[in-house]
């Protein structure tokens, strides 16, 4: 899975390499995945930024504003019965996921004084015939199964409107997911993946 927002035009870089590195470094989010945090993993220095390798993630940060996120699958590690079969994306995994990484992404913007227009994408590879399944719920008919291998979601939206209504956001990018997989979530189902908020 692959996460990013960036700030759409950017004239110039948001603060100089060493500023992004200290702000990066002293800002994250707690998740409620097995990632108990954002970013996690060793940091590293590149040209123009850093990034974090972890054993199920990797965080890049560019100075220019581009904040990427790529997450494995680590259910498939960690709980290898959980895709037996076939391939599952997790709904409690990816409402985390896509809430805690446009946090993360709006302390930072704030923090480096950006206020402008965003975009941001979510997108999963790798999953033909995957399911879209949390545990315990019970479906009138099979769970809701991918027909094409991939789901790509791409939002624009102010800093302001992060600001005001990252939640909101969260909920229709998570609905966007369900409806790849066929199906048009009630508010019921996105109110219990998103309880953490």
């Amino acid at each position: 899975m692959t996460l990013f927002t960036v700030p759409v035009f950017p004239r110039v870089s948001l603060l100089d390499t060493r500023s992004w590195f200290d702000l990066v470094q002293g800002t994250y989010v707690r998740t409620s995945t097995i990632l108990d945090r954002l970013p996690i993993g060793q940091l590293q220095r590149v040209a123009g930024g850093i990034f974090f390798d972890g054993e199920y993630s990797y965080s890049e940060f560019q100075q220019q504003g581009l904040i990427l996120h790529e997450f494995d699958y680590w259910w498939d590690y960690v709980l290898p019965s959980v895709s037996l079969g076939a391939r599952q994306l997790l709904p409690e995994v990816t409402a985390s996921l896509i809430m805690k990484v446009l946090e993360l992404s709006r302390q930072l913007y704030r923090k480096a004084g950006y206020f402008g227009l965003i975009e941001f994408s979510f997108a999963a590879d790798g999953l033909a015939g995957a399911f879209f399944s949390r545990g315990g719920r019970t479906w009138l008919r099979d769970p809701p199964k991918l027909v094409e291998s991939e789901i790509n979601i791409t939002r624009r939206f102010s800093m302001g409107e992060l600001e005001e209504n990252l939640l909101a956001i969260s909920k229709r990018c998570q609905r966007d997911i369900y409806w790849a997989f066929g199906f048009d979530a009630p508010e019921q189902w996105l109110e219990e993946e998103f309880n953490f908020a």
